[in-house]
């Protein structure tokens, strides 16, 4: 990062607290670091990915100062809603203002909720998205019709598709079924189940490629990249019948009701036995996405 790093899931005093507060609304460190920055480079074209807290939304007029058009990634939902994911406390959660507040939308935390509750409406309030951002890009027509029933400009959205990177296996013996041994710190045996906890690419990779099945039960996605990833080395998926899900990955999985287990044991059951798949409906790669991004740019 060009600014300070703050932590703000940390209590540090009522001062700081009020410090990083401010920062969230308005950073007089993260504008004149940019600012300095846009002068040096002379950039063509901006393009920003959550800027949110640390950077702030304080950039986007020093761009606008200079002539330079901005183009944002939306990669989840904060534009529109003080939740990013639309998700809390097990269910879809669309609240805002004061009920969001009440009911701890954001980390579960009363404080959380009111910080980020003001900040959005002071961003709304001010049009600092909508005045600044020349294109907003989403990975899925899903979100983008999110942005719009809350009030973004269609017109202003693009929809990218977000390119898949398999990460690279280490070398370990392959096969569907086999056993991945050894998990890192957070991992353990609970009842029966692996709980491996983080894992590095190399050996995230090394679990797709031994896994016999891949099951994603998200309730809410922006986009849901794990079964892609899957894929990529052949493990099929079983997800939930979502939207999102159901864009990205027409029939290429099986899918399921996620809020009733009989539908998710029952999916389960037949993707082990008949593992097998149709293709994507759409090729998800890094050549695409450049292409799709640069055209956005000339255009």
């Amino acid at each position: 990062l060009f600014v300070r790093h703050l932590n703000f899931d940390q209590r540090e005093g009522l001062w700081r607290d009020i410090k990083k507060f401010g920062h969230m609304i308005w950073s007089f460190e993260a504008a004149a670091k940019f600012e300095r920055m846009v002068r040096e480079f002379k950039p063509e074209v901006i393009h920003i990915h959550n800027i949110y807290h640390h950077i702030s939304h304080s950039i986007l007029r020093v761009a606008k100062k200079y002539g330079v058009p901005v183009v944002m990634t939306a990669h989840d939902y904060h534009l529109v809603n003080p939740n990013y994911v639309l998700y809390d406390h097990g269910a879809i959660c669309e609240r805002q203002g004061l009920a969001a507040i009440f009911h701890r939308c954001v980390k579960n935390s009363f404080s959380a909720s009111a910080a980020d509750v003001i900040e959005h409406a002071v961003h709304r309030w001010m049009g600092v998205y909508k005045r600044n951002v020349a294109k907003y890009l989403t990975p899925t027509n899903f979100v983008k019709e999110k942005l719009v029933e809350y009030g973004v400009d269609g017109k202003k959205i693009e929809v990218v598709l977000l390119p898949v990177v398999a990460p690279t296996p280490p070398n370990l013996p392959s096969g569907r079924g086999g056993k991945i041994v050894s998990p890192p710190f957070g991992g353990g045996v609970r009842g029966g189940l692996l709980f491996y906890g983080q894992a590095s690419d190399a050996e995230l990779a090394a679990l797709y490629q031994n896994a016999a099945l891949l099951v994603q039960p998200s309730l809410e996605e922006g986009f849901s990249l794990s079964p892609l990833e899957a894929l990529s080395f052949g493990c099929p998926a079983a997800v939930s019948d979502i939207p999102v899900h159901r864009e990205i990955y027409g029939e290429a999985v099986r899918y399921f009701n996620p809020l009733l287990p009989d539908s998710i044991a029952e999916v389960l059951k037949k993707t082990l036995e008949n593992p097998t798949r149709a293709p994507l409906p759409r090729e998800y790669s890094w050549l695409n996405s450049a292409k799709e991004t640069r055209a956005l740019y000339e255009g």
